[in-house]
């Protein structure tokens, strides 16, 4: 598991140019991992994470985690990196320069924290090509939206002018307008099909989540991609059948 958090940069300057720069400032740091791996708009970590400019905000990956502690802490080490370079670049240019953490501005532009499960071709197929009525689709699809109650991040009022709403436990929610579909811009998914392995694809597929909120609570982001793992162990067992659901039966 994995996953890739987009941060929010603010300042008097202009942000693509400070973001260039603080990856520019990463190259010589320690915990960069090598010079030759870096570009103007990415650079490797030691630690296997990565950052980079992606559609002009900063954005850090964690690597390939066994386990969702593991992953929390991964997560945590990437904002103390990117605060970081926030405030060499800050010195560096003198100006201020802020940086968030969260789902969107308030003014209708999302910030994206997916998150990756490698789960089997069988699995992965059921998920993102398999009927709608199929129960683990079903299954799948209500653990996504249900699992906001303890994981979501919470935000006042709303960016639909459609949709009005005073509190929303979600960030994510007001930007999720599909059911399924490969789109990460515009028509956002429950379920994502973006085929894109970054292993052997006929051993396991890269399953892309992207309806979760941003989480500064580390017990929230635990529990977050700690049960989605065992949600997915369970459909991979096929455990949810109609017989183990009464409500479908």
């Amino acid at each position: 598991m994995g996953i890739e958090t987009e941060y929010s940069i603010y300042s008097n300057q202009d942000t693509g140019n400070l973001i260039n720069a603080m990856i520019e400032h990463l190259r010589g740091e320690p915990m960069g991992l090598d010079r030759r791996s870096a570009t103007s708009s990415r650079c490797f970590l030691k630690n296997g994470g990565l950052v980079y400019k992606d559609m002009g905000a900063p954005e850090y990956c964690t690597p390939e985690c066994p386990n969702p502690k593991s992953l929390v802490a991964f997560d945590r080490a990437g904002e103390i990196i990117v605060q970081k370079l926030a405030r060499a670049v800050s010195i560096l240019k003198e100006c201020k320069v802020s940086i968030f953490k969260k789902g969107s501005d308030g003014y209708g532009h999302p910030s994206g924290c997916h998150e990756n499960y490698s789960v089997s071709p069988e699995l992965f197929l059921y998920l993102t090509k398999g009927h709608t009525s199929d129960v683990r689709i079903s299954v799948w699809s209500t653990f996504l939206a249900v699992r906001q109650l303890i994981t979501g991040g919470g935000k006042v009022g709303s960016e639909r002018s459609d949709m009005p709403a005073t509190f929303q436990i979600s960030q994510r929610a007001d930007f999720i307008v599909a059911f399924r579909n490969d789109d990460t811009l515009q028509d956002r998914p429950v379920i994502q099909c973006r085929d894109e392995p970054l292993a052997r694809h006929d051993l396991v597929r890269r399953l892309h989540v992207i309806v979760g909120d941003p989480n500064l609570c580390e017990w929230a982001l635990f529990l977050k991609v700690g049960l989605s793992a065992l949600m997915l162990m369970a459909l991979e067992d096929n455990y949810f059948s109609t017989a183990n659901i009464p409500v479908f039966s």
